[in-house]
């Protein structure tokens, strides 16, 4: 596989946690309602997640799919979802035709409500390209502070919170990359790690190896393999813990590099987000996730 010529860096961040009183929305604007209170869109699944931040209040909100985009769970369809959604949107609802980032009608839409911060609410079967061009035409009309809205084990909602970085173009990230490497003091210590979700497992990386079959030493195949058709998101945790306990670093990393098959569901994105950001003893593993896209 090679990387796309575009990049959208999502940086995964833990939010502060929602206050106990409900801030007031701007003038002009409206809070968006507890979704909690909210009928589902028609055959909507939530994905399930830990939820370790808050749901930000206020806050807008759209939902995508399964079958189009909203602002609002019973709202208007501002585009359709496609079926067959590997390819993300329609291409002729896309800037640059089939390998575009930006969806016209959303960013249009969202182009009419004042910025800020935007909950999506994914359907749990929404493929990450979908994923990455919802992400990309927010960050595009000024919504920088986004959470993706995951149901927890106890009912309640939870999120994921992130921030984009959005390059204009990746050459403009290489002389800022290579200055930052001379200027670091633990660049030799540090493993640079990288997850790959495919349609056989998880591929992991450590300063651009591929880590052997059963995390044991550099090797080519598939780090961690499927079992049963199924993620193993419990070993890839094992396995990461592993990198960064063999690093010499005095201060551990945190950010790694994420990105998957255009297939994969939202359901196994929560899955692997949680896997990668604590260890198996709740701290913090890899907190901060830069999420690019594969073509």
């Amino acid at each position: 596989m090679r990387r796309c010529p575009w990049v959208l860096a999502v940086v995964v961040a833990t939010a502060c946690r929602r206050e106990p009183e409900a801030k007031r929305a701007p003038e002009g604007t409206s809070a968006a309602p507890e979704t909690g209170t909210l009928a589902l869109p028609e055959g909507f699944v939530e994905p399930r997640g830990r939820g370790d931040d808050a749901i930000p209040s206020p806050a807008r909100s759209l939902w995508i799919g399964p079958k189009a985009v909203r602002l609002e769970p019973r709202g208007k369809s501002i585009v359709d979802v496609p079926e067959d959604a590997v390819g993300g949107f329609p291409a002729e609802t896309k800037d640059h035709g089939a390998v575009g980032l930006l969806v016209k009608p959303i960013a249009s839409e969202l182009g009419r409500v004042t910025g800020g911060k935007l909950v999506l609410h994914f359907d749990a079967r929404t493929t990450y390209r979908v994923l990455l061009e919802v992400a990309f035409t927010a960050g595009q009309q000024g919504f920088d502070d986004l959470s993706f809205a995951v149901r927890k084990a106890d009912g309640g909602e939870g999120a994921v919170r992130i921030v984009l970085v959005r390059p204009e173009k990746l050459e403009k990230l290489k002389p800022l990359s290579a200055e930052l490497d001379a200027a670091s003091p633990t660049q030799e210590c540090q493993v640079n790690p990288a997850v790959i979700v495919g349609s056989d497992g998880y591929f992991v990386k450590a300063n651009g190896a591929r880590i052997a079959p059963g995390c044991d030493g550099l090797g080519k195949g598939t780090t961690l393999p499927r079992r049963a058709g199924k993620l193993e998101p419990q070993a890839l945790t094992a396995c990461l813990a592993k990198i960064r306990d063999a690093s010499k670093c005095s201060e551990p990393e945190r950010s790694i590099s994420f990105t998957a098959n255009p297939d994969v569901d939202m359901q196994s994105l929560v899955d692997t987000m949680d896997a990668v950001r604590r260890d198996g003893t709740g701290k913090a593993l890899y907190p901060d996730l830069v999420l690019t896209v594969m073509h």
